[in-house]
């Protein structure tokens, strides 16, 4: 069965590079977790089986099913949120936005750094090398201008 499986992750990461040139370390990511997801699965039913080949209790059958279906829920619950995470990130939806303070710093959203977005009394603006927000009061902008794309 691990082998079946193995061999079914290097054949989709030879369709997915086949029909994707511009391949990267993502498609890694998602077809781990989903082999993980599937090996827990594999897993947990053959444990079923055999409780109840042996006529195990039904407490033990039942805790067996609530962590198969939880480890089970999990791994695509991880999938789901890595997916959606990275078409945040790709969407980028200010890209080319210009913030100029007063004291005349300038912000450009561009690939690495862009303007997530402001509220009554701040604007906040996200360097995704650093990893850090620049959290700034709307009493400093001198002038903002944005561009939304699509």
């Amino acid at each position: 069965m691990i082998i079946f499986n193995f061999i079914g992750f290097l054949f989709v990461i030879f369709v997915w590079s086949f029909f994707n040139k511009d391949i990267d370390y993502k498609i890694y990511i998602y077809l781990t977790v989903f082999n993980l997801t599937l090996f827990i699965f594999f897993i947990m039913k053959e444990v079923d089986v055999k409780l109840t080949y042996f006529n195990s209790s039904d407490t033990d059958k039942k805790f067996f099913r609530l962590l198969f279906y939880s480890l089970f829920s999990f791994g695509l619950t991880l999938i789901y949120t890595y997916s959606q995470v990275e078409a945040v990130k790709k969407k980028k939806s200010t890209y080319g936005t210009t913030i100029i303070l007063k004291d005349n710093r300038v912000f450009f959203s561009d690939s690495s750094n862009y303007f997530i977005g402001k509220t009554q009394g701040y604007l906040f603006y996200y360097h995704e090398k650093t990893k850090t927000t620049d959290i700034i009061p709307v009493s400093e902008l001198k002038q903002l201008t944005t561009s939304k794309n699509k």
